[in-house]
């Protein structure tokens, strides 16, 4: 069975299925979301933070998803450095969705409707 072709979010290639199904997902249940949010930095330079997504549900929620390809079901101190930083900034614990809940949009439905509605 070939997989199933993702497509664009908010007109980028996405960096993973996951988060193709996440954000079928916030669009299934009509949260507005912005992809790719630049926390800190931009432009590829060192020490750059981009949050995956900044969901609005009615304020703006950081989202980060962590692919097993990316990460092996733990957040490496990096991650974490990043998710206090992201915390501070949006004064509000980030939403942290992981590849295995979030890898079909089944999972990702679920994971959207238990976590961000």
């Amino acid at each position: 069975m070939a997989e199933e072709e993702i497509g664009l979010i908010q007109g980028q290639e996405p960096d993973s299925r996951n988060e193709y199904y996440i954000a079928q997902a916030l669009e299934k249940f009509k949260l507005e979301y912005m992809y790719q949010f630049v926390v800190r930095g931009g432009g590829g330079r060192r020490g750059t933070i981009t949050l995956d997504f900044l969901v609005f549900n009615p304020f703006g929620i950081p989202v980060q998803v962590y692919g097993e390809y990316w990460h092996s079901g733990e957040r490496s101190a990096e991650d974490r450095l990043q998710e206090v930083y992201i915390q501070q900034y949006f004064g509000r614990e980030v939403v942290v969705i992981y590849g295995t809940e979030s890898d079909s949009r089944e999972s990702a439905e679920a994971v959207i409707s238990s976590k961000l509605l």
